[in-house]
């Protein structure tokens, strides 16, 4: 629907960190899924685990044929 949601912090916050989950069942659902699927609030971490699961999910990949630009774009 239109919710909306206004936050105000400290005029002093210079660093914030949020999470968000998502869910079409309900807002605990997202809040498991949010913590199911990041347990920690560290980009890096996140990144680096995300950055080795698209590497092991694409590392399989064969692409033959087509310019290099074809295969980049793939």
């Amino acid at each position: 629907g239109d919710k909306q949601a206004v936050l105000t912090f400290a005029p002093d916050t210079e660093t914030l960190t949020i999470a968000v989950g998502l869910s079409s069942v309900s807002a605990e659902n997202a809040r498991l899924n949010s913590v199911a699927e990041v347990p920690e609030l560290d980009f890096d971490a996140v990144h680096a685990r995300a950055a080795a699961l698209w590497r092991e999910a694409l590392g399989d990949i064969v692409v033959e044929g087509g310019s290099r630009d074809e295969m980049v774009n793939f």
